[in-house]
């Protein structure tokens, strides 16, 4: 990982509310990596310890059940960095905490759909959109060798379409006066669609971006912002 690379915050406040935006730099099992202390941090004290009200999780990828111990020598978020990465270390902080948690795949239709929508517009047949879409979820249920060109370009769509979606729900849910803690890789929470929407909310505002030191050891020598134990 370069040094450069960065971790995209925002949040927007109101009197009842509030809205925490975080992009990972990338994902990572390791919990010793950096930004798993900065999602505990700003979990725990930008956004828990402010009392919001109707606080909710949106997080990428599949369902992601929270890792509950029982055993006092193991611990939960550490094996949840561990087994799941960052989607299941916020779903386990989420269940401690007693917070409602979604992952992003009750978006997959709305995804394709709005794939499909600007894909074929683009002349991409439908069918290079679902053969893009079965190798993302399922990459060996095929035996077909199939390599198209367009590729690269429905992936673009793709990943716009799901920012787009996210962006969408995190408004819909603001409107509703939820307050969202919202997880996502760097380009879904920080490109235009999502940034589009973000930018309906008048009290959204990006931060300055947080930079991250290449994870490899010493880990001793990192900035940390919380213990782990790793």
């Amino acid at each position: 990982m370069s040094k450069s690379a960065e971790l995209f915050y925002a949040e927007a406040r109101r009197k009842d509310q509030q809205l925490v935006a975080l992009g990972l730099a990338e994902s990572s099992t390791n919990p010793a990596h950096p930004q798993v202390d900065i999602i505990r941090s700003i979990w725990h004290t930008q956004f828990l310890a402010r009392n919001p009200v109707k606080p909710i999780v949106l997080h990428m990828g599949q369902a992601c059940p929270p890792v509950r111990s029982r055993s006092l020598l193991l611990d939960d978020e550490v094996m949840a960095v561990k087994l799941g990465g960052e989607s299941r270390l916020i779903t386990t902080l989420a269940d401690k905490s007693a917070v409602p948690c979604r992952p992003d795949t009750a978006a997959s239709a709305e995804v394709f759909d709005e794939t499909l929508r600007v894909a074929l517009s683009a002349d991409i047949s439908a069918a290079v959109v679902n053969y893009y879409f079965d190798r993302q979820t399922a990459p060996h249920a095929s035996e077909v060798l199939f390599h198209h060109q367009d590729f690269p370009v429905v992936e673009r769509f793709a990943t716009d379409a799901r920012s787009w979606v996210l962006g969408q729900n995190v408004v819909r849910l603001w409107n509703e006066g939820y307050s969202p803690f919202v997880l996502y890789d760097n380009p879904t929470v920080a490109n235009w669609p999502a940034q589009a929407a973000f930018a309906t909310i008048s009290e959204f505002v990006p931060a300055e971006p947080i930079t991250l030191l290449p994870p490899t050891p010493p880990y001793a020598a990192l900035p940390r912002l919380a213990p782990v134990s790793v």
